[in-house]
């Protein structure tokens, strides 16, 4: 069966009827025809009812050309009538212009329709990247994009300049936003235990009523909520990130927001070279201090969890075979109840046969005595009492220089002398920091390693030992400071 198609708009004088559209169009119908038609509707979009039964008719099989009188009548927009077209080819159906005098079973109007499916993908493209541009304009203003608002704001519509905006503004739950972030930044918590924490105490979760490690990862994450200084920026220009804001727009008081490729089941960016980020006109409700402390320790936490790192003992990674000193691995035994050492140098390079059974707690006690024992022999300097926060300031300063070394090395050749600049400010304030620690050392009180952390050991054992050697009867340390 062949689709006669006729659409009018209005009613005009001058206006093409459908009574004539279809008179013209039964020329090239033939006998068995169906007429559909539209009175009263636009051809800039494809939402006419008879227009839709038609396609319904297509889809069904029913129905192998369509005639119209010109290419208007079936749509006025060449992306519509590029989408319009494959649902025609992909069920075999012909397109007649009776006016323009092609048909798609002709050659010569199969070329014609190319040339328009040409036309269509390039004003597609062309349209793509308006909305990009526009959508990286508003970003630049500071104004929220879209999308669910961050846990602790709200989205309110506002007007400035003649123009109409939607911005993030703070609602009750920002004061479980303070407090997530004051426990992870101010504790060794995990964010499980965190999450736990929360659940326990009856504090409403994002969009679920409990609380995961997921969703508080997500909000510790976010620069919505960080009041932005050059602190921020230099951490952000050191991960490689597009910054839209001029460095003086980062005034510590409002937040950001960053854009680009997001894996979805996270809700969280993978690759920040990917993103881009720009001041906010909202204002944040972390300091830089905080926010960048809980930032280290969510990257710590990535690193150590990606190869489990110490899971069975701070002493992992160091402790070496005796008998051809690759490294030892720490198997967890479950149906035995116990932790085995394992020569990688025998499980993986078959270049040792030797077979460990030394109980691993043991050689922890006895690393842990040694370490004792040289701490003692060679105490390190300590700082007195009122001294303590220049040396805090100092951390603080090393770390600023770790992300100045990050961002010049991600940065374009014109952000060079800016960052040199700051580093020599920085490096200046470093010097005069350690030449007054120096004017005031006391001795060092004993560490008693027995009451640190596992982390702490863990940290404590990798900065003074290089490695471990393990033998059936024997442990023999290699130090660092010898």
């Amino acid at each position: 069966m062949v689709a006669i198609y006729a659409r009018q708009s209005v009613n005009k004088k001058d206006s093409l009827s459908i009574e004539t559209q279809i008179k013209s169009c039964k020329s090239f119908a033939g006998k068995n025809y169906k007429i559909y038609s539209d009175k009263g509707f636009s051809g800039k979009n494809t939402k006419r009812p008879d227009f839709m039964r038609m396609f319904d008719d297509i889809r069904a099989g029913k129905i192998e050309k369509v005639v119209v009188y010109k290419l208007d009548r079936f749509s006025r927009s060449i992306v519509d009538f590029y989408d319009l077209w494959e649902i025609l080819k992909d069920n075999n159906v012909t397109f007649v212009s009776c006016n323009e005098q092609f048909d798609t079973s002709t050659p010569m109007g199969k070329l014609v329709i190319h040339i328009i499916i040409a036309f269509a993908q390039m004003e597609r493209e062309n349209i793509a990247e308006r909305v990009k541009d526009s959508y990286y304009h508003r970003h630049t203003t500071g104004a929220w994009l879209g999308g669910p608002a961050p846990y602790g704001f709200d989205i309110e519509r506002t007007k400035a300049f003649g123009k109409a905006f939607s911005m993030l503004a703070e609602n009750d739950m920002i004061e479980n936003v303070i407090k997530i972030f004051q426990s992870f930044g101010n504790s060794d918590i995990s964010l499980g235990a965190l999450a736990r924490e929360l659940n326990d105490a009856g504090v409403k979760g994002p969009s679920r009523k409990e609380w995961d490690n997921v969703s508080v990862g997500r909000v510790l994450r976010s620069p919505a909520y960080v009041k932005a200084d050059s602190d921020i920026y230099l951490y952000y220009l050191s991960k490689g990130v597009k910054i839209l804001s001029e460095e003086n727009e980062f005034d510590g008081e409002h937040a950001c927001t960053i854009i680009g490729k997001r894996d979805r089941s996270q809700n969280k960016y993978n690759d920040l070279n990917d993103t881009q980020l720009c001041m906010s006109m909202h204002n944040g409700v972390i300091d830089s201090k905080t926010w960048l402390r809980v930032q280290e320790r969510l990257e710590n936490n990535t690193q150590i969890n990606r190869g489990k790192a110490g899971k069975y003992s701070w002493l992992t990674g160091l402790i070496k075979c005796g008998y051809c000193e690759y490294s030892i691995k720490i198997n967890n035994l479950k149906s035995e109840n116990r932790l085995k050492l394992i020569c990688s140098g025998k499980s993986n390079l078959k270049k040792c046969d030797h077979t460990f059974d030394n109980d691993i707690k043991h050689i922890e006690d006895e690393v842990a005595k040694a370490i004792n024992e040289e701490l003692m022999k060679n105490p390190p300097d300590s700082v007195s009492d009122n001294k303590k926060e220049l040396l805090e300031e100092m951390v603080e300063l090393d770390k600023k220089i770790a992300r100045l070394m990050d961002a010049l090395a991600e940065a374009d050749g014109d952000f060079y002398d800016d960052i040199k600049k700051k580093y020599d400010e920085i490096n200046k304030r470093r010097k005069e920091i350690l030449a007054e620690i120096n004017k005031e050392k006391q001795p060092a009180k004993p560490i008693d390693f027995a009451g640190l952390s596992f982390d702490e050991k863990r940290i404590v054992a990798n900065e003074f030992i290089n490695r471990v050697l393990i033998c059936d009867d024997e442990i023999n340390i290699e130090w660092k400071l010898q």
